[in-house]
């Protein structure tokens, strides 16, 4: 079977799916993957066929924009920046690629692959990263700041995804989609994220149940798997490893691979750590963030593989990607959670609430504030033996496993028909 793979994102929403891709390749199916420019030395070097769908250039100017970082304008800014302009680039890469025996992997936002799926019945199984993603009266993801517990009622929830899809989502995105659904024969759609961009064939949620289980609401067919953890082949330089084992276990810090502007943020992270007496790594690409001078117990890394290094750390703070957070889970770490824009606010509220760490919001980012909330969480035993149980469950290989048995037996099916592409065949009989 012939699998395109399709990611979009950073090194966290990238990584799920290049492992998925691996294993696929593994088991003898052709497998091409599609992505940014700035990936293709590491998915060609490990052996995959790759396409891009945008250049180095264009991912440096979308993470460039602060506005992407912004609770409120993050989403319209990485819609109408970083996801729209891909719709027209993705789709006639998916038509050139398919074969008889044809499948594509998707996130949810690689639109195009819903499109494909609607125009021509091709197989489409989207890999849903975080629980933010469902929407559900039971379980129900925050929205920002927005409080969603399961003290408010059910109108509440469903005018809270009202207000969002009426103005914030449908405003950047339905213009655009509607006038490419228009060339491609298909209908308009509106209420975008609400109704519409989930795939009919099989909606593969990649989290632990720890902190999201299966709702009856989800959009079907759905099933949970397990997240799909990866540190590839990179190792652990040996200043790091030597730094490692030099003293006690330190605390990480990291906001994510995308992220700029975040001198200020390790400059207080810096004072937390001495008024804590701990000792620190700050991972950041960005040589501009680091702050002018470090103390001899703490060291400043562009990248290190999470995998790799957590085990031997005390605890994590990070912006809630939801990669970071499982590595944190699989490590048995508490962490920190200083949610920014996303599904970030959602991931800090499970963590928070499930007793696994805490979150601090980036205008509490002070020092003081966070030596507090660092203090705490080292010194809960619940929150370290809750870390414990759910480090051994996270099986990253057995899910793996299981999802590609549903994709090869989404496979030997017959060609996959959409409800909306039947529709259209139904009409044009009668």
């Amino acid at each position: 079977m012939k699998i395109l793979v399709i990611a979009i994102g950073s090194r966290g929403d990238v990584n799920p799916f290049l492992a998925l891709a691996l294993k696929l390749l593994r088991k003898g199916h052709e497998v091409v993957f599609c992505g940014s420019e700035n990936y293709r030395k590491m998915i060609e070097g490990l052996g995959l066929r790759f396409i891009p769908h945008s250049t180095r250039q264009e991912y440096e100017a979308v993470t460039q924009d602060q506005d992407l970082w912004h609770y409120r304008k993050a989403m319209p800014t990485y819609i109408k920046k970083g996801l729209l302009p891909l719709v027209r680039r993705i789709y006639p890469l998916i038509v050139q690629e398919r074969t008889k025996d044809f499948l594509v992997v998707a996130p949810l936002f690689a639109t195009a692959a819903k499109l494909a799926e609607e125009v021509s019945g091709i197989k489409l199984v989207q890999l849903h990263l975080a629980p933010s993603m469902f929407r559900s009266l039971q379980d129900t993801a925050q929205i920002g700041a927005v409080s969603m517990s399961h003290q408010w009622p059910a109108w509440y929830k469903k005018l809270v995804w009202w207000i969002a899809d009426s103005f914030f989502i449908d405003p950047c995105m339905k213009k655009e989609l509607n006038s490419f659904r228009r060339e491609l024969g298909l209908k308009p759609v509106s209420r975008i994220l609400h109704t519409w961009m989930f795939s009919s064939c099989l909606n593969a949620a990649v989290f632990s149940r720890s902190i999201g289980q299966q709702q009856p609401d989800w959009p079907m067919p759905s099933e949970v798997f397990d997240f799909f953890l990866y540190d590839g082949d990179e190792q652990v330089p040996p200043e790091a490893v030597d730094f490692l084992s030099r003293g006690a276990p330190p605390i990480v810090f990291t906001f994510g691979t995308a992220f700029r502007f975040g001198k200020r943020d390790f400059e207080k992270s810096v004072t937390a750590l001495e008024l804590l007496g701990a000792r620190g790594i700050f991972l950041t690409s960005k040589q501009e963030d680091i702050p002018d001078r470090l103390p001899e117990t703490i060291r400043a890394f562009p990248f290190l593989p999470l995998g790799k290094i957590l085990p031997s750390c005390r605890a994590i703070v990070h912006h809630g990607g939801i990669g970071t957070l499982g590595q944190a889970l699989k490590a048995g770490v508490p962490q920190l959670i200083r949610p920014m824009a996303y599904d970030q606010f959602d991931n800090a509220y499970r963590i928070t609430t499930r007793k696994l760490g805490d979150y601090i919001l980036a205008r509490q980012y002070k020092a003081g504030r966070l030596h507090q909330k660092l203090g705490a969480i080292l010194d809960d035993k619940e929150i370290a033996a809750n870390c414990r149980e759910v480090a051994g469950h996270i099986d990253s290989e057995k899910a793996l496993n299981a999802l590609i048995r549903r994709i090869e037996e989404l496979g030997a099916c017959g060609e996959h028909v959409s409800q909306t592409s039947a529709d259209r065949q139904q009409r044009a009989g009668a």
